[in-house]
């Protein structure tokens, strides 16, 4: 019989608020981290490894892929002769 005023006690205890000091206030705007620049707002406000992460690109962006000056861009012949990559 004398446990259930112990279990009474005990869970009065677990339940109630912690006093606690207040916690420092965040700042408002956190810096990027040195080595890096400022996210861009095309940018998922995350960054990896020093890098933004980009956005899911859709659909909509298949034209951007398909571009006229894209092999003049990438110069993917150039980098499939420097890694001697066979056809």
């Amino acid at each position: 019989m004398r446990t259930l005023p112990f279990f009474l006690l005990c869970s009065l205890l677990a339940c109630r608020e912690p006093r606690l000091p207040p916690a420092a206030p965040l700042p408002d705007s956190i810096p990027p981290p040195p080595g890096t620049t400022a996210l861009d707002p095309d940018g998922i406000d995350k960054v990896y490894m020093g890098r933004q992460i980009a956005r899911v690109m859709g659909h909509e962006g298949a034209d951007w892929l398909e571009r006229a000056g894209r092999d003049r861009e990438e110069a993917t012949d150039v980098l499939l002769r420097e890694l001697r990559v066979r056809d």
